[in-house]
C-alpha cells in the first residue's frame, strides 16, 4: 500500500468511527473547522475530534495475475483533510488534498487553507 503520513510535529484531524476507533477525518470542501480544545486531557473528557497521528491510503498493489498492478484509491482528489502543525512556537492548522499519483515515486499534495489554530477556517 502507498500512504501519506504525518511528519513529527504535524497531526491530522481524526474522528471516532462507529466502533470507537480513531480514523483520519475526510472533510467536505467548504466545511468549517472550529478551533479544537487541545489543552484539556483527562479520562472524563474524550473529545470526538482530535488531532492525532494518521495516514491516508493513496494506492494499493494487487496480488496475482488477475488484479491490476496498481489501484489508486477512488475519489482521492475530492477528499479534503485537515492538519495541525507548530512552527516557531505558533500553532497553525490547514487543509489539503492528495492528488492521484502519476508515478509511484511521487504523490502530489495540494495545500488549501493555512491559518492560526485559534480561529475557525473553511476547508478548501
Amino acid at each position: 500500500m502507498l500512504h501519506v503520513m504525518n511528519l513529527p510535529g504535524t497531526t491530522f484531524l481524526s474522528d471516532l468511527d462507529g466502533s470507537g476507533y480513531r480514523r483520519t477525518k475526510v472533510c467536505a470542501k467548504g466545511e468549517t473547522i472550529p478551533p479544537l480544545d487541545t489543552e484539556r486531557r483527562d479520562d472524563l473528557h474524550i473529545p470526538r475530534q482530535v488531532f492525532a497521528d494518521g495516514s491516508i491510503q493513496v494506492a494499493h498493489w494487487g496480488y496475482g495475475h488477475q488484479s491490476a498492478l496498481v489501484t489508486v484509491m477512488p475519489n482521492l482528489e475530492a477528499q479534503y483533510y485537515v492538519f495541525r502543525t507548530v512552527a516557531n512556537g505558533t500553532a497553525w492548522h490547514g487543509s489539503f488534498r492528495v492528488g492521484p499519483p502519476t508515478r509511484m515515486d511521487k504523490v502530489n499534495i495540494r495545500v488549501g487553507a493555512l491559518l492560526l489554530a485559534d480561529q475557525p477556517f473553511p476547508v478548501r
